[in-house]
């Protein structure tokens, strides 16, 4: 059985900078500019947030194997009120990821905080299969291959998991600035996996401290973007590639794999920010003037009084309008008459950003 080698007195990486990984990262790092750029108005860049918070959301909680209904997944993020396990899970990830992209600074790294957000996301052992809460493992694990029946990697043993954790922070805060950012968060990655600090909840925390990763190395909207969406949508690939860093010598395929998922996640975010095209659809100059004030708002729901109407359409256009934009399911409504309500439906969202936006 392969076991984790010891590096609590320090972590050196060796790695190969292929141009193309080397490529991949820059190439995010552009379009990561241009998220933040005049293409993006400041609401609908709101809407994108929203959005891909919900993809991250429920891709970090599809990797682990677990059943998320996207719908409701939506209603939870309107709503904040949770009524299952799996839906306080999603409320607590998704405030996370909130609450990170607001943050002029993003959080400095500490064996500390890693505890902290292990305590946040599963505060009182909610979601939680093993382990103590916020605090480091007590019993060693490591990769279990159920087809074989046993063991096949022996993780970080508990004796040595704070010492591990802290030659890691030391090495990012230190030598991993000689490194292309996205290199450099794809080495940290894998090796929190490998040490794998906690009983449960690995995969979540570290996909989390990704993010953190990755803005304090310069991708100012990595939160608009869906990475964990990749990583499920690859998800074989994804175990595979990064069960090759295991013996703590060989990165270079996770590297090129991570690289070029960060970069189609981007290109994904980057394609569909621009939503005013769909505009062109409708030929009523009431419902593309409607659909535009949507677009321009955070996505939630509205009444018919909501809509300021620039151009003093009648009513009886701004109700056709409302009920033409229900019938090609770009709205979802609710209610009747003056209480009707309605908002841009996740079916829409889904056809506007394209089939990887959103998880079936």
């Amino acid at each position: 059985m392969l076991s984790k080698p010891d590096t609590s007195r320090g972590f050196r990486p060796s790695v190969t900078l292929a141009s193309d990984v080397f490529h991949h990262g820059v190439e995010a790092l552009r379009l990561d500019g241009r998220l933040d750029s005049a293409i993006l108005s400041p609401s609908i860049h709101q809407l994108i947030l929203a959005m891909a918070r919900l993809r991250n959301v429920v891709s970090t909680l599809k990797i682990e194997g677990r059943v998320v209904d996207l719908a409701a997944a939506r209603v939870v993020l309107d709503t904040g009120k949770p009524s299952t396990q799996e839906e306080k899970e999603i409320l607590l990830i998704s405030r996370a990821y909130g609450e990170l992209h607001s943050l002029r600074q993003p959080p400095e790294l500490s064996t500390d905080y890693v505890r902290r957000l292990h305590a946040r996301f599963f505060p009182d052992g909610l979601g939680l299969d093993a382990g103590p809460v916020g605090r480091f493992k007590d019993k060693p694990n490591g990769v279990y291959n159920m087809t074989e029946g046993r063991m096949v990697f022996e993780a970080t043993p508990p004796e040595r998991t704070a010492a591990e954790l802290e030659a890691l922070i030391d090495w990012m805060d230190d030598e991993a600035r000689m490194l292309p950012p996205a290199v450099a968060a794809s080495l940290f990655f894998a090796e929190f996996q490998a040490i794998h600090p906690f009983g449960d909840g690995n995969g979540r925390v570290g996909r989390f401290l990704n993010l953190v990763l990755l803005r304090r190395l310069g991708y100012r909207n990595i939160c608009l973007v869906p990475v964990d969406g990749r990583f499920f949508r690859t998800r074989n690939r994804y175990y595979e590639a990064l069960r090759t860093t295991n013996a703590g010598k060989n990165y270079h395929v996770w590297c090129r794999y991570y690289s070029e998922q960060l970069l189609r996640a981007y290109e994904l975010a980057a394609g569909r920010a621009d939503l005013r095209p769909l505009l062109d659809r409708f030929s009523r100059a009431s419902t593309r003037s409607l659909l535009e004030w949507c677009l321009s708002g955070g996505g939630g729901w509205f009444s018919r009084s909501d809509f300021p109407n620039p151009k003093d359409y009648s009513q009886p256009a701004v109700t056709s309008s409302l009920a033409e934009l229900v019938r090609a399911t770009v709205l979802d409504a609710k209610g009747e008459k003056r209480g009707r309500r309605y908002r841009l439906s996740t079916e829409f969202l889904r056809k506007a950003y394209g089939g990887e936006l959103l998880i079936e």
